[in-house]
């Protein structure tokens, strides 16, 4: 991009684990390269946390969460909470939408950056016509694990697999086809090729 054209905000919205916030970080760093106005939005303990440059223009946003008693602000983290306060790590995180659609409400980001656990930032964005696209943290064969059971199970028949499996695969591709990265549903409906 030349300086002189008009900068794009994307708010970047990782998973409150450390092992997902320092890819988003690194990706954020990059992209300031290139005149992008970056919104970097997690919870105040890892915003603390963050080793960031003074001179990068990224800003912080610190998204608040419920505090339950069993989860204090200071385990708003997987790299705090202990084991055990993980799905109600996770149940308060899916508790903060309000929150964070009022975020997104007052930035009004050109793109929103979202991680897969909270699939729900993607619909927020949606409803205030912003696009959604989801960065994944990890390489593809642990994505791949993680994704193959909850593809759609394989059409009924009395004919043999061998006769409806390739009719599912090309259903199958063909869905993917029509949505973003790597088969993930945009907020706006099919990808487009470049």
């Amino acid at each position: 991009m030349e300086s002189n054209e008009a900068s794009l905000s994307i708010l970047m919205f990782p998973w409150l684990a450390h092992g997902h916030v320092f890819p988003y970080l690194e990706l954020a760093k990059n992209l300031t390269k290139h005149n992008f106005t970056i919104f970097f939005c997690s919870t105040p303990i890892i915003l603390q946390s963050l080793p960031l440059p003074h001179h990068l223009p990224i800003t912080l946003i610190p998204l608040h969460l419920p505090s339950p008693p069993e989860l204090p602000p200071d385990l708003h983290t997987t790299k705090h909470a202990p084991p055990h306060r993980m799905p109600l790590l996770r149940e308060t995180f899916h508790a903060s939408k309000a929150a964070f659609s009022a975020i997104l409400a007052s930035l009004r980001p050109d793109i929103l950056i979202y991680d897969a656990f909270q699939p729900w930032a993607a619909e927020a964005a949606a409803k205030s016509e912003i696009p959604a696209v989801h960065f994944a943290t990890t390489g593809a064969a642990t994505y791949s694990f993680f994704y193959h059971p909850r593809l759609p199970p394989p059409p009924t028949s009395t004919s043999t697999p061998a006769s409806w499996k390739p009719f599912w695969l090309l259903a199958l591709i063909s869905e993917t086809a029509t949505s973003s990265v790597r088969g993930f549903p945009t907020s706006r409906g099919p990808a487009t090729s470049s």
